[in-house]
């Protein structure tokens, strides 16, 4: 008889502590369904969201932009529902090199989390090159340039990518071969230099004088130089005209 007891009492006491480990109104499966109920972002889509947008803003196809180093961080488990993705730059710094970009996740439109991305962008792209070594003040002509595959992130300044843009174009100083021309490496010819003979013109109102000079500077359109009056030696300061005249302004 004392054994039955006991035995009576094992069963109901672990009938109570069944009944401890289920919440009210829950059945066996329900927890493991709620575990679950949630989704998360890959690492991998987030490193899709990123380069997409890099591309995009770089205006640079995905097979010119290399992507390393990346790393996400702030990322949480999301409820259930579709996703959208906000992607912007807090401090507007260049997109290549380090890069760091803010996601806000969304489900079903409502602002759910934000993570933070990183990664370091390496784009490529062909840029003008000199085929040879360029001398100060030569004049670029065909042949003179070759473009070239190179990676942005490690050139410095802004490359030249247009050789139509350089043909013409004036060396300020010297460049070795096979360096990439950048913004500033050239200007325009100018129209005289020292030396060349013009025709001194001088306007006011009706009247109109012309008087053979010299250049004594160089210069181009628009550009005011000094000038020598040949017939009395006298110099003036004159605006270029063109390669071979100038005028004097009263």
């Amino acid at each position: 008889m004392m054994v039955r007891i006991l035995l009576i009492g094992m069963l109901w006491l672990t009938q109570i502590s069944i009944s401890f480990a289920l919440e009210p109104g829950e059945h066996k499966g329900t927890r493991k369904e709620i575990m679950s109920d949630t989704q998360t972002v890959s690492e991998g889509t987030y490193r899709r969201l990123f380069l997409d947008y890099v591309c995009a803003r770089l205006g640079k196809d995905e097979s010119q932009v290399v992507l390393s180093r990346f790393k996400v961080w702030g990322e949480s488990p999301l409820p259930p529902g579709k996703l959208s993705f906000r992607l912007f730059q807090k401090d507007k710094s260049r997109f290549d090199r380090q890069v760091s970009l803010t996601a806000i996740a969304s489900v079903n439109g409502v602002a759910r989390g934000e993570v933070q991305m990183t990664g370091w962008v390496d784009v490529f792209d062909t840029v003008l090159c000199a085929s040879r070594s360029l001398k100060k003040g030569e004049i670029l002509k065909e042949g003179d340039v070759i473009l070239v595959n190179r990676n942005l992130s490690q050139l410095p300044g802004n490359p030249l990518t247009d050789p139509k843009e350089v043909l013409g174009l004036m060396v300020k100083h010297s460049i070795p071969e096979n360096a990439s021309l950048r913004e500033g490496m050239l200007e325009k010819p100018p129209a005289l230099v020292k030396g060349d003979k013009v025709t001194i013109v001088v306007e006011r109102g009706a009247l109109r004088l012309r008087a053979p000079g010299k250049a004594l500077e160089r210069g181009r359109p628009g550009e005011v130089i000094k000038v020598e009056n040949t017939m009395n030696t006298r110099q003036i300061y004159a605006t270029v005209l063109d390669g071979s005249t100038v005028k004097v302004d009263f």
